[in-house]
């Protein structure tokens, strides 16, 4: 399952966040380090289900569920504890923090937009990172070094290896070796920090401006994190949100997940006022932007439904759209087949588009949302 991870300083609200999107009940405090352990559950990214486009009843399966016309589909989410200054060298809980990135595919960085030095909270996350990378590296060089020479195995090869402790996808290796020197003998401490940066760069990650419900005159400072580092900056309510999946669960409101407002049946206080002001201006809580950006955008993931009949959408038991795959973008019908079953994919002949009713190769490329049917010669289970 794809994991994702929540990145931040202490007290920055990823408890918060982490409870909004998983429904589990954790520590929140303001005090540092509430979270003193990597926690993990289960969170959900959405897309319009095609019962909307259809016009007809889905029954959702394999853990994905639909409401209102939005399809939610899981995916793993870890709550790291918060990192410091220093974390590199085991201060705080550093060095389980740090580690504990090694486990996701992407990250959301949460930045506590309250706070004046929240520019300079991201420079220091990435830092920290950085130099934990190039201590490991440090401590492991005369061992990779030993063995390009004694094996005469090339530098990519070996430090492939090693690299899989960090997560990342070996078909990055040449390139981010590209102008650095063959021989590991005459690589020098910036070599390793410049090739640590390059690790750190080829982290997948959304940055979210958290607690912007505190300063909704204030967002100015979106925007310079926007030109500082040249990318969006999401800003985020994860209090909000929270709030709102907590008063649903009572029965107060109509909410979902991913809406730029909501419906209160009963008891409204200043507490959803405030929230709609909030939803208003934010156009939402931003909560979910933040997991469809990261999934969808950043590690570039689409989601595909297998169906067995291309009339009726539905599967072998007669569920109607049960369940899409995430599938990374650029996936073809074959590897598609081979996600849904490795039967499937040995018999496969081909597919068909149900939604444009056309016939598809095993090289033909999926798009976001695509229906498929798998023409195969063998059956599921035999």
């Amino acid at each position: 399952m794809l994991t994702v991870g929540l990145y931040g300083k202490p007290s920055t609200g990823k408890s918060t966040f982490f409870s909004a999107v998983t429904k589990k009940v954790v520590t929140i405090a303001e005090h540092p380090f509430s979270t003193t352990t990597s926690d993990e559950g289960i969170a959900y990214v959405s897309d319009t289900c095609p019962c909307t486009e259809f016009s007809i009843t889905c029954n959702p399966a394999n853990g994905t569920y639909c409401q209102s016309g939005t399809r939610f589909v899981p995916i793993k989410i870890i709550d790291v504890p918060g990192v410091i200054g220093g974390a590199h060298a085991g201060k705080g809980l550093g060095k389980q923090s740090l580690s504990a990135l090694n486990k996701v595919d992407g990250l959301i960085y949460l930045l506590d937009l309250t706070r004046e030095d929240c520019i300079e909270d991201f420079e220091l996350l990435k830092n920290e990172y950085i130099l934990w990378v190039t201590n490991i590296l440090n401590k492991n060089w005369r061992g990779i070094s030993k063995e390009v020479a004694g094996m005469r195995r090339p530098l990519d090869l070996v430090i492939q290896t090693h690299l899989n402790t960090f997560n990342i996808d070996p078909r990055y290796v040449k390139i981010m070796l590209e102008d650095l020197p063959r021989n590991p003998y005459d690589w020098t401490g910036n070599t390793i920090k410049l090739f640590s940066e390059r690790i750190w760069a080829k982290k997948k990650y959304v940055i979210a401006a958290n607690k912007a419900d505190l300063c909704l005159d204030q967002l100015g400072v979106i925007e310079a994190l926007q030109k500082k580092y040249g990318r969006k900056v999401l800003p985020v309510s994860s209090l909000s949100e929270l709030i709102l999946i907590r008063r649903q669960e009572t029965g107060d409101v109509r909410y979902v997940r991913g809406s730029n407002n909501f419906t209160v049946l009963k008891n409204r206080d200043e507490e959803l006022s405030r929230i709609e002001r909030t939803m208003a201006v934010l156009g939402g809580t931003g909560v979910q932007a933040c997991l469809n950006n990261l999934v969808f955008d950043e590690l570039e993931q689409i989601l595909a439904y297998p169906v067995e009949n291309i009339d009726r959408l539905d599967d072998s038991r007669g569920r109607v759209l049960p369940g899409p795959y995430l599938m990374p973008q650029h996936s073809t019908l074959a590897d598609f087949a081979r996600r849904v079953h490795t039967e499937i994919s040995e018999g496969l002949l081909f597919g068909v588009d149900a939604r444009h009713r056309r016939r598809i190769g095993k090289q033909t490329p999926l798009q976001q949302n695509d229906i498929i049917k798998l023409v195969h010669t063998r059956k599921k289970g035999k």
